[in-house]
């Protein structure tokens, strides 16, 4: 039998998990770590990476319930700690390449240059990944903005547009190589930071 708390929102589940429900924090897990796995996949392209990604993020949301409690635009605070966590991730990855090193070693003030590449990706990531998705043809962005931007399952946006699911799976893989690409071959920085500043999870 389908439970009830399922189908609670979230705002109410925000407010349960900040008085320490463990029940809305697991409903709320559930509810979004697809989200959160898929897009980390996208730009990680690793599996085990991406499942410590889902990890770190819902870890940070536990430690700071009390504080998630009051969020209004939950969208947009899964969206910043996600963007976070893979910023964290791809930039340890980074520091053990030579290429970073080098960089590093060129960098006479390492903060500064945090603080100006985090300026950069604020003002620029999503200016392109909104043209990216606008060159998607029609089908692929309607999948899109269904599953990445609404969080409906493939399931619920084939039936909202008609389409098999297989058919829906398909357009969005499709979609989602479309993007990355578009991302890559629009910047000049490297390749970590264009898969950052390209990522989006609405």
């Amino acid at each position: 039998m389908e439970n009830k708390k399922d189908h609670q929102d979230t705002p109410e589940l925000l407010e349960q998990l900040g008085s320490g429900s463990h029940s809305a924090f697991s409903l709320l897990f559930n509810r979004y770590k697809h989200r959160v796995y898929s897009n980390a996949l996208l730009f990680t392209t690793s599996t085990n990476i991406a499942e410590e990604i889902v990890q770190d993020v819902f870890l940070q949301i536990w430690k700071s319930r009390e504080k998630v409690a009051a969020v209004t635009d939950w969208d947009a605070y899964l969206f910043i700690i996600t963007r976070n966590a893979v910023y964290r991730s791809l930039h340890a990855q980074a520091q053990q390449s030579k290429k970073h090193k080098a960089w590093q070693e060129q960098t006479a003030d390492t903060e500064h240059e945090d603080n100006l590449l985090s300026t950069i990706l604020e003002k620029d990531y999503n200016r392109l990944l909104q043209r990216a998705i606008q060159q998607l043809p029609p089908q692929q962005l309607q999948v899109y903005v269904l599953i990445r931007q609404q969080g409906l399952s493939r399931a619920e946006a084939a039936d909202r547009l008609g389409l098999q699911p297989e058919t829906v799976k398909r357009h969005l893989s499709l979609a989602t190589r479309t993007i990355r690409s578009y991302c890559l071959l629009h910047l000049d920085l490297t390749p970590a930071i264009a898969l950052l500043i390209c990522m989006q999870v609405r």
